[in-house]
């Protein structure tokens, strides 16, 4: 495989932890990963942690611990502060965006805001000028002292989305779906089939499986009652189904199995004369799939009976 030039992105950090918890050589992990070996052990070196089990500890990879790494990395890059040193400046839309008075005292609810400061600051005759977006990032990266985003009258009324991200599970003798042929992301040939599984919030009764096609987007939707353990009972049921479709529709087969973390312990299932690309990931990732569940998600609860699934 062709070495890459390029930073190793999340999923690829998730497959090397999964091929690391198999106990796979860094040889074959680089080989297959398509990097040098120095870059695993770099990697390696970036997301390690200590984890306690039980009386001893020992030294694992985290994916997520290296990519959050990553990320604060990248930050360091760019270009520098178009407010430069202008400290007198950056001190005026400081006081202005903070309510302060003539007098020193501090009156929020005289609060300019960053356009109305930017306003006050070229007619007060400052040579130094930053757009209305710029100075939005500068508050958010905190470039400025005591400003921040709740002292503004907007985006101190927003409130954070209270969901949880769910890690997304490699398997790690299986390849990732970012890795498919491009003509299959073209969504112009026919027959490639995106699933994806439903559960319940309580992860009980019956389950329901969506395929759509990537091509025209046709939503196929059957029912499992295999129910519960979703992810180890629901196997049997998906390749019955997905061998139904492959043999009334194509030949092709693009699977991607899409659990919000329940599947984790199913096996792929078709196997047909296609390529079979699996992987784990949320189901509100970008995805045809997603779309689809969302839909059925939407259409399949009746009023007043929210978590209630109507098949």
């Amino acid at each position: 495989m062709t070495k890459k030039q390029h930073y190793m992105t999340r999923d690829e950090r998730y497959q090397l932890e999964a091929l690391l918890k198999a106990k796979v050589r860094v040889s074959r992990i680089a080989r297959q990963l398509g990097f040098c070996r120095q870059t695993i052990y770099n990697e390696m070196k970036r997301g390690a942690y200590v984890h306690t089990c039980g009386y001893w500890d020992e030294v694992r990879y985290s994916a997520d611990k290296a990519q959050q790494l990553h990320k604060y990395n990248q930050t360091a890059k760019g270009r520098p502060l178009k407010i430069g040193n202008d400290r007198a400046y950056a001190m005026f839309l400081e006081e202005k965006m903070l309510g302060v008075q003539a007098d020193g005292r501090i009156d929020r609810r005289k609060r300019y805001s960053p356009a109305a400061a930017l306003a006050e600051a070229r007619k007060a005759g400052y040579q130094t000028s930053v757009c209305v977006s710029t100075l939005y990032g500068y508050i958010t990266k905190r470039v400025f002292l005591h400003l921040t985003n709740k002292d503004l009258w907007e985006k101190g009324k927003k409130k954070k989305q209270g969901h949880k991200t769910v890690r997304r599970i490699a398997h790690p003798a299986l390849p990732s779906i970012a890795n498919r042929p491009e003509e299959i992301n073209l969504r112009e040939e026919k027959g490639h089939w995106e699933i994806d599984l439903v559960v319940g919030k309580e992860g009980k009764g019956p389950v329901l499986l969506t395929m759509v096609e990537r091509s025209t987007k046709k939503p196929l939707l059957s029912k499992l009652p295999d129910g519960g353990r979703a992810g180890q009972r629901c196997s049997s049921s998906c390749r019955t189904s997905g061998r139904r479709v492959c043999g009334r529709y194509s030949t092709h087969w693009s699977g991607k199995w899409e659990s919000g973390g329940s599947g984790s312990g199913s096996e792929p299932s078709p196997r047909t004369t296609g390529r079979s690309f699996w992987n784990m990931r949320s189901w509100w990732s970008p995805s045809t799939a997603g779309s689809g569940s969302r839909c059925t998600t939407a259409t399949a609860t009746p009023p007043g009976r929210r978590g209630a699934t109507k098949t």
